[in-house]
């Protein structure tokens, strides 16, 4: 007596998605993408937007792109208003990239990001990787990334017989301000200024919070002499963001 065999499971799932789909029809599969910058708000218009790529993970097929656009989003609901879970702190007018895909079978995507545009040192890239059902909603249930780091830009320097004056921007990447008594406070924030000369560094000092919305400023050392590379380091302290901002100088 002859009894019929039984494949194992994992050769029958095997053989199944070798089979091709045929005459399976595609679905709208919406998808909206937002960054946010870490313990801040969604990074949008405001600093120049992001650019966000969209492929298949496996076979680097592109599916969709564009600009991450639009606001901040609600500043109580991302940083103090306490969320049970399940709840969203994403606002309809966050910045964000809408698509809809067409997809006829589960797709294993990788998502790219980069920016905030506007301030070319800033600029950072993150990438994720996530599975994507043929019409499942992930427009009302979106895709959130997060960035770490610190915009920091060069306002201008003076030099002087008392030495090299500088005053320096820093920023949250979504651009949200830092200021003595606002939810992203200056004492929280390291600011140091470097000046280089053939990688070596000449002179370094602390820059202080000027009172002025982002802006810290101090002075280095005179230091005559050929071309040199100043250096602006930020650092917040309770989270381990951090921006850099290089410049060559000649007095």
């Amino acid at each position: 007596m002859h009894r019929r065999r039984r494949l194992p499971l994992f050769v029958i799932l095997l053989l199944a998605s070798a089979v091709p789909l045929t005459g399976v029809r595609a679905e709208d599969t919406p998808l909206r993408i937002l960054v946010r910058a870490d313990d801040a708000k969604f990074i949008g218009t405001g600093v120049g937007g992001l650019y966000a790529t969209v492929r298949d993970a496996d076979t680097g097929e592109l599916l969709g792109g564009g600009a991450v656009a639009g606001g901040t989003g609600d500043t109580a609901a991302l940083m103090s208003e306490p969320r049970p879970r399940g709840a969203t702190a994403v606002s309809d007018d966050a910045a964000s990239l809408a698509l809809t895909l067409d997809l006829e079978q589960p797709r294993r995507i990788e998502v790219s990001v980069t920016g905030p545009q506007a301030v070319a040192q800033g600029r950072q890239r993150v990438t994720t990787t996530t599975w994507l059902l043929p019409g499942q909603d992930r427009s009302t249930y979106p895709l959130v990334l997060h960035l770490n780091g610190l915009l920091v830009d060069l306002v201008g320097y003076d030099s002087t017989r008392a030495g090299l004056s500088i005053e320096a921007d820093v920023s949250m990447l979504c651009g949200c301000t830092i200021t003595d008594d606002g939810p992203w406070r200056a004492g929280d924030y390291r600011v140091e200024a470097l000046l280089y000369r053939e990688g070596e560094i000449l002179h370094r000092a602390p820059l202080a919070f000027t009172g002025e919305t982002g802006r810290f400023a101090g002075t280095l050392p005179p230091a005559k002499g050929e071309a040199r590379v100043l250096e602006i380091r930020a650092l917040q302290v309770s989270t381990g963001n951090a921006g850099v901002f290089r410049e060559d100088i000649v007095n």
